[in-house]
């Protein structure tokens, strides 16, 4: 099974209309449900799931919770859950990151079909990434020691990837936009 998880890491603002996270998540799911055989999850901190999954128009059941505040903790919990649920593969996308096509999820895909050894990162140009893609059941340790919310999240989960061992498919670049997942 390949899995697009989404996480809205920031709280939607309840109500009134929907604010740009909520938009940002949504078109992330969009384009995660043009992919061909995906399915689609969002995770979100535990307290804001029935919030996202209002906003987002997804079913509770499809909301992944997070527990904590690390979201090298978040990130590392979302693909050992997909995989222990069934998930082959898992890309992860973060919902304000820039936009981005069905088409690099599906690269993302084809990338870890031929080498379940790899990672996929789409790669922000101001050093953080929109994208990282995993094939299971093993789960790597990429995200610790990772400086979230700087300009350092490529180079350091690059560096996790040379420690594991792991070989890195790179999709293409994506201008920085103002919360890209270097600011989660």
């Amino acid at each position: 099974m390949k899995v697009v998880a989404v996480l809205v890491a920031a709280r939607p603002r309840p109500a009134s209309g929907m604010d740009s996270v909520a938009a940002a998540a949504i078109a992330a799911i969009e384009a995660a449900r043009a992919v061909p055989g995906a399915v689609v999850r969002v995770a979100t901190p535990a307290d804001d799931v029935a919030a996202v999954a209002a906003q987002c128009n997804v079913q509770p059941a499809h909301v992944v919770a997070l527990q904590g505040d690390d979201p090298g903790a978040w990130r590392q919990a979302i693909f050992k859950d997909l995989f222990r649920r069934g998930a082959r593969q898992v890309v992860l996308v973060d919902a304000e990151a820039p936009p981005f096509a069905a088409q690099v999820l599906s690269d993302a895909f084809a990338a870890l079909s031929a080498d379940a050894g790899l990672v996929a990162l789409g790669p922000v140009d101001d050093g953080g990434c929109y994208l990282l893609g995993l094939a299971g059941p093993k789960v790597p340790d990429l995200f610790t020691g990772v400086r979230w919310g700087t300009r350092y999240v490529l180079m350091d989960i690059l560096r996790r990837c040379e420690f594991e061992s792991r070989r890195v498919e790179f999709l293409p670049l994506s201008p920085a936009a103002d919360q890209a997942c270097s600011a989660s």
